[in-house]
């Protein structure tokens, strides 16, 4: 290390915004199709499942639930593996238990171990596909991360979009078991596709006042005596996979960009507080949640996804609610996939311009996402449900397009994984509770409408949470920099 008046040289994790990154984001793609592309269109399934199981529907989708739930809270313990074991390991673990779910799940003869198994193991399966593809793409951008991790989270829109024309129209003849079976062998893909989460290497930058001013080179191999004259020890791998295929450097992608929002540089750098700092990123920061907009950040989004998942679970059903017929209800899931992949990409370019930030994007999307979901409580006829649904998954899209790059912002690129594994945990609660709320109300009312009346009032309360996080992010800055 080296310094000059404020100049500061050191080594850190420079995102290098585009080359091999976009081949991550075409795989994190694929990987983004086959879990929200199941995820989210079950609903197609739970006709075809209740019947077999002679159960109602409702009781069918509390293993979606439970997958739901499992899939998001499964985040941390994620986060610490591909701390210890790499990007690669966790994702192709991770595809493999997932289709193990909907391999096994065919061959259960009861409901009540159907849903465990299915919720369960699948759910953990997509934890650990999901996390490495959104997180591994935050470490290859910085000025495009928004527009980047937009690209790759349309294929959940695609997969939205696809999967009922696939299922029920390629695979129309075949019985669930079978098209469960095709499922399982797109998640095995996921796994080969899991070898490209490359993780990158350090380099030697020079750094005046937060920023980058150039990039000196690679770090060279660490051959030679320390300051006290003995050898460094070499990192240890957690299996032979990471000794032959190399993990994440965490330490070091954990001080990558966010090292530039030290509070100053001076002519030199604490060697022993930075590798304090690299020890302590590799667990789950809980004091994340003294933050106060950190955890209006998590309540907002606990609320937000008791609602979410309802109408795509149930637009179909609710639609043939209505007098619409069983042969069209299921366009609903392609015209919802359409709009969701519009909306993707559209809060992710908003958000990668200075005058719209990614919580604006996110309190305006959900704002007139609630409202709408609410005013469709009204709706009767085909065209109405059409505009609804196209309405809702333009707006919804934001909810998982921007959620990494909020995070980002608000703290930092070195806190972005473990703030993202405890959103997940919040999410997941919600999750489990979710649809089971809305199964209640369908029951007792004996109307799927009425579900959606709920879904919207939860959403638009969690818009309403988003409004000020932004002020008071500012203001825990401003505190920080004081002390």
């Amino acid at each position: 290390m080296r310094s000059n008046e404020n100049v500061v040289e050191t080594t850190a994790i420079v995102p290098p915004d585009g080359g091999w990154g976009w081949i991550i984001v075409v795989s994190s793609f694929f990987c983004n199709f086959m879990i929200d592309g199941v995820l989210y269109t079950f609903g197609i399934f739970l006709n075809h499942i209740s019947e077999t199981f002679e159960v109602h529907p409702t009781k069918v989708a509390l293993g979606n639930s439970i997958m739901v739930g499992c899939y998001a809270m499964s985040g941390p313990i994620t986060c610490m593996i591909i701390n210890k074991c790499g990007f690669q390991v966790v994702g192709i673990i991770g595809g493999i238990t997932a289709a193990t779910a909907y391999f096994t799940s065919t061959l259960i003869p009861s409901i009540y171990a159907f849903i465990p198994i299915l919720g369960v193991l699948g759910g953990i399966g997509f934890g650990m596909m999901y996390l490495p593809a959104i997180v591994v793409v935050g470490y290859y951008f910085e000025r495009w991360r928004a527009m980047a991790t937009s690209v790759a989270v349309t294929g959940s829109a695609l997969g939205i979009m696809t999967f009922p024309l696939i299922m029920e129209e390629l695979l129309k003849e075949l019985h669930w078991k079978k098209k469960f079976y095709v499922i399982a062998a797109g998640l095995l893909i996921t796994s080969i596709l899991a070898l490209t989460y490359l993780p990158l290497k350090p380099v030697r930058v020079l750094i005046k006042d937060n920023q980058i001013i150039e990039v000196l080179g690679k770090v060279p191999p660490q051959d030679a005596s320390t300051s006290d004259g003995q050898k460094p020890k070499k990192k240890k791998k957690c299996c032979s996979w990471c000794r032959k295929y190399g993990r994440p450097e965490q330490g070091e992608i954990m001080i990558s960009t966010s090292l530039l929002t030290l509070k100053s540089h001076t002519s030199t750098i604490d060697e022993h507080k930075v590798e304090k700092k690299m020890k302590f990123t590799n667990i789950i920061d809980i004091t994340l949640l003294k933050s106060p907009s950190f955890l209006l950040l998590v309540m907002s989004g606990l609320i937000s996804f008791l609602g979410l998942f309802v109408p795509f679970t149930y637009i179909a059903q609710r639609a043939e609610e209505t007098g619409v017929s069983p042969e069209i209800s299921h366009f609903l899931y392609t015209a919802l996939g359409v709009s969701n992949a519009v909306g993707r990409l559209l809060s992710g370019l908003c958000s990668s311009f200075p005058q719209f930030t990614p919580l604006t994007v996110s309190y305006i999307h959900i704002t007139i996402c609630g409202l709408v979901t609410i005013g469709s409580y009204f709706v009767t006829d085909v065209y109405s449900h059409f505009i609804y649904i196209c309405l809702f998954g333009i707006t919804s899209a934001c909810i998982a397009a921007i959620r990494a790059p909020i995070v980002a912002d608000m703290l930092g690129l070195d806190r972005l994984a473990s703030a993202y594994s405890l959103l997940m945990i919040f999410y997941g609660f919600a999750g489990f509770m979710g649809l089971p709320i809305a199964g209640a109300i369908i029951t007792s009312q004996h109307s799927y409408n009425a579900s959606f009346l709920y879904a919207g009032c939860v959403l638009t309360v969690s818009a309403v949470m988003l409004m000020p996080i932004s002020r008071i992010n500012k203001w825990e800055k401003r505190r920080s920099q004081e002390h």
